[in-house]
């Protein structure tokens, strides 16, 4: 059983939109009971709520991450095939092997590029010009030499691209 109460968050969301991608972010980091959950959800294709009211997921597309073994990234005597072995590795001493074989597909994402990481911080450059103009009354303009600046002393492959919006809010923001 999924919810409380009124039902829960996943099973109502399901139950009004059969068709949609679900996303479970660091799934390694995920509660024992989380992972038993989906593996039912995904084994069976239905669940019930605490009101026992059935929600079918045979439409429902799952999509699951996970940083283990993103630090293959930084060995570069590997080739890719190397790197994508050695991830499965860790992923399988981490994860059950129940819940590995329920998905169709695994996909390995590179580090974050400057080029990639550039057009991150103008994302975030952008959401802060309109934030500003919508609360102050006043925009913001991000120019090609805030952006250069901004991604050259932010830019982190190991962080991803969190520190991006930081380092925005650091330098323009707060001052």
């Amino acid at each position: 059983y999924v919810g409380y109460a009124n039902g829960g968050l996943l099973t109502n969301f399901v139950s009004e939109n059969p068709r949609c991608v679900i996303v479970f972010d660091e799934l390694e980091k995920a509660h024992v009971s989380i992972n038993k959950i989906l593996l039912s959800i995904m084994d069976k294709g239905v669940c019930r709520d605490n009101k026992n009211r059935e929600v079918f997921f045979n439409e429902t597309l799952f999509v699951a991450t996970t940083n283990l073994g993103a630090d293959a990234e930084y060995f570069t005597e590997l080739s890719d095939e190397q790197k994508f072995e050695y991830r499965m590795g860790i992923i399988k001493d981490k994860l059950a092997p129940e819940i590995i074989n329920r998905y169709d597909s695994i996909f390995q994402f590179k580090a974050l590029t400057p080029d990639i990481y550039g057009n991150i911080v103008r994302k975030f450059a952008k959401q802060l010009s309109d934030n500003s103009e919508k609360r102050n009354g006043f925009e913001i303009i991000a120019s090609d030499n805030l952006i250069s600046f901004a991604t050259k002393h932010s830019y982190d492959p190991a962080m991803g691209g969190r520190p991006a919006r930081r380092f925005i809010e650091k330098i323009v923001l707060k001052p």
